[in-house]
């Protein structure tokens, strides 16, 4: 356990983005798989398929700041078609209010929260992996002043 490194809450008001985004003319570059073949949920979902999480390295996001790169078509097990698959989507999650609710109502399940601002989608993965490493939740009480609270989320 000493080996391993913090993890941080993050603050809501660090990741603030003005609520309307339009992708074509925000000059955003991301990129985006050809198909659903392509996507190795195994990357956003480590536990679910056995692999270790990446601490303290980049989040899956595919935001500028945590891209995610599609080279080629993965294998069945790890797209979906054949083996675990996606079964709730929270579209439009802002700060990941409701998908990390239905996180713990459905551990089990995977369940992906979209947003289309950056920054937000920034803060939900840091918040995610802040609950994964059990350093828990931003919105808990003690957090009140550390600009955690409300909103709506992602992974």
């Amino acid at each position: 356990m000493e080996n391993q490194q913090k993890v941080k809450k993050p603050k809501k008001g660090e990741y603030r983005q003005r609520a309307h985004v339009n992708p074509f003319s925000d000059a955003v570059t991301i990129e985006y798989p050809p198909s659903p073949d392509w996507v190795d949920w195994s990357l956003h979902f480590p536990s679910f398929f056995g692999r270790e999480e990446e601490k303290g390295g980049k989040l899956p996001l595919n935001t500028l700041e945590n891209p995610v790169h599609y080279p080629h078509p993965v294998a069945p097990e790890l797209n979906g078609s054949g083996g675990k698959s996606v079964e709730i989507v929270d579209v439009g999650c802002g700060f990941g209010g409701l998908t990390v609710a239905l996180g713990s109502v459905f551990p089990s399940t995977l369940i992906l929260g979209m947003e289309i601002r950056d920054k937000v989608t920034n803060y939900v993965g840091e918040r995610i992996r802040s609950l994964r490493s059990g350093a828990g939740d931003v919105n808990s009480p003690e957090d009140e002043e550390g600009g955690g609270g409300g909103g709506e989320e992602g992974k």
